[in-house]
């Protein structure tokens, strides 16, 4: 995997690119999940524990993960049997694969690395 060339976002925010221009993104929270809409395109991201209970976002509305939690991502309004990547960035770590189903929907959950170092990270889905 090629580490994606994303743009950077502050903690709390949404950014989206769709070839390298960026395009209008909404950001929003609910149930402990973030949900970014761009486009026709909708993403959800949130955390889970190790024994399935959904990670609470912290008082500025920001994912904060632990070891042994995992990212978990669904999305639609993609095309259909497109793989994209999901990484953790600021030492990028590949986090694994997710291909559109037949009607451009995702879904995957993936365990946070041992090896990632504490502090900020930005989640990164990258495609074409």
């Amino acid at each position: 995997m090629e580490i994606p060339d994303a743009p950077a976002a502050t903690p709390g925010a949404a950014l989206a690119t769709i070839g390298g221009r960026p395009i209008d993104t909404e950001l929003t929270r609910s149930e402990n999940r973030l949900i970014l809409v761009a486009g026709d395109l909708t993403v959800t991201v949130f955390g889970e524990t190790a024994t399935g209970e959904r990670v609470a976002l912290d008082e500025d509305g920001v994912l904060r993960l632990d070891e042994g939690d995992s990212v978990v991502v669904d999305g639609s309004g993609f095309e259909p049997d497109i793989t994209f990547e999901l990484w953790m960035m600021s030492t990028p770590t590949a986090l694994g694969e997710l291909v559109t189903d037949p009607n451009g929907a995702i879904e995957g959950r993936f365990g946070i690395p041992v090896t990632m170092e504490p502090g900020e990270h930005r989640i990164v889905l990258s495609g074409s």
